[in-house]
């Protein structure tokens, strides 16, 4: 349990580190008030819930604030999203391309989790597609990501 002034000084801290942050989150607020919707980066929208605005009463004014942080998580969790979903399709595309006995077995938020056969060869192709299909520059920014390499083994019937 951390107690206002502790949080308050986290928070300080925090906004000084990463000074940028704070002027996005103002931006976007100021564009979800003009526009009525947050968007990905890939341009999926999420609307404004119907009667919520800026100009809401005080009484009212934390469903504004209530809205905007759900908005703005859109943009960070459903940009993700996006980019998890583009690259699935792009591995998928490139197993079968080269007709590799790999494929997604699950995805769970960042993670994919590939079936294939335990052979040295395969699993290292796996993970060179794993790496060209997620890795991706969004903007000026490369999003590297880490290949991890778990073996588990069960009977296949």
């Amino acid at each position: 349990k951390i107690d206002k002034a502790d949080a308050g000084f986290y928070i300080k801290r925090f906004k000084q580190a990463y000074t940028g942050l704070s002027q996005w989150q103002k931006k976007v607020e100021h564009d979800i008030a003009k526009n009525g919707f947050a968007k990905t980066i890939f341009g999926r929208h999420r609307c404004l819930g119907n009667g919520i605005s800026p100009n809401m009463d005080y009484e009212e004014k934390w469903k504004w604030y209530a809205a905007v942080r759900e908005l703005t998580n859109h943009i960070i969790q459903g940009s993700g999203a996006d980019l998890l979903k583009i690259a699935m399709v792009k591995i998928v595309g490139e197993f079968a391309k080269i007709k590799l006995q790999a494929r997604i077995a699950t995805s769970t938020h960042d993670s994919v989790t590939i079936e294939c056969l335990d052979n040295p060869e395969v699993i290292e192709k796996v993970k060179q597609i794993l790496t060209s299909c997620m890795e991706v520059k969004v903007g000026s920014i490369l999003l590297p990501i880490d290949v991890q390499i778990k073996k588990s083994f069960s009977k296949n019937y």
